[in-house]
């Protein structure tokens, strides 16, 4: 478990890939992924209760994974469960197993029909700072212990600035871009600037009503990317060789890139073979 204990600011360049764990017994799935892609990424992150239903825990499942493949594991974090308690103890935990790196997302509304409420006793720029706070609780630390804490970045957003400035001031160490679809959008100052680590993500696509879907999400298509995947016979290779398109034009000003492949490592595979 050599690189769990790294931090992703110990690299200057970072192949990525999302992974959620299949809810069902044993580790099947896991090792399926550490065949595929073992060797060919740095990073795994696992998101917590994505989409608002009950998911399996991203901390034990990096640390399970860890056993079948070196990597850093960057476990989602949200505010929408738990107080500030309950993610310092997640913090806590998660340093102890030798985890040193957290992405902390706002996180998806819970589904309808699962009866339970939000928590949001912090936002994330305080659920930023807390996760920062774990580390005193261990005995002698005095918050010497290795974290890096990132969160989302859009740089889609006109004001978006703005908010990456408050995250990084509250301790965001690097970011995560929602995917990408228009690299124009990527071409802000403040990314060009470099001055932030900033890993750009991508989805790659399964089917064509996943456009309309990404699009109420807040996603923007450039007006050629998106004549390009409606007119597509086969709209999994047209993204993918897209996504290649946009990184191989962006990559100059970028510290990584992280997939997120919605359950199709072989796809999420092909393209960080050709990065």
């Amino acid at each position: 478990m050599v690189l769990l204990r790294e931090t992703l600011n110990q690299r200057k360049f970072v192949r990525s890939i999302e992974f959620v764990p299949g809810k069902h017994l044993g580790n099947g799935d896991m090792e399926r992924v550490a065949d595929k892609v073992s060797g060919l990424v740095d990073v795994v992150t696992v998101p917590e209760n994505p989409l608002g239903n009950p998911g399996i825990d991203p901390i034990l499942s990096l640390y399970a994974l860890s056993e079948k493949m070196d990597f850093m594991g960057i476990p989602h974090l949200t505010p929408r469960d738990k107080n500030s308690l309950h993610l310092k103890s997640q913090g806590m935990s998660a340093l102890k197993l030798g985890i040193r790196n957290f992405f902390v997302v706002y996180g998806d509304p819970i589904a309808q029909g699962r009866n339970s409420r939000e928590v949001r006793e912090l936002d994330v720029i305080g659920t930023i700072r807390t996760l920062k706070e774990s580390r005193l609780e261990f005995n002698g630390s005095s918050g010497s212990i290795e974290m890096n804490v990132g969160a989302a970045a859009n740089p889609q957003r006109e004001n978006e600035i703005q908010n990456i400035k408050k995250k990084h001031d509250a301790g965001a160490d690097f970011f995560i871009t929602q995917a990408i679809f228009d690299g124009e959008s990527m071409k802000v100052q403040w990314v060009k600037e470099r001055q932030l680590k900033i890993v750009a993500g991508f989805i790659p696509l399964k089917k064509k009503p996943q456009i309309d879907i990404m699009k109420r999400m807040g996603i923007k298509f450039s007006d050629t990317v998106e004549k390009r995947l409606e007119n597509s016979d086969n709209i999994e290779n047209e993204s993918s060789r897209i996504i290649l398109e946009i990184f191989d034009d962006i990559r100059d000003t970028v510290s990584g890139i992280h997939i997120m492949p919605m359950g199709r490592t072989d796809l999420a595979k092909t393209i960080l073979e050709s990065v």
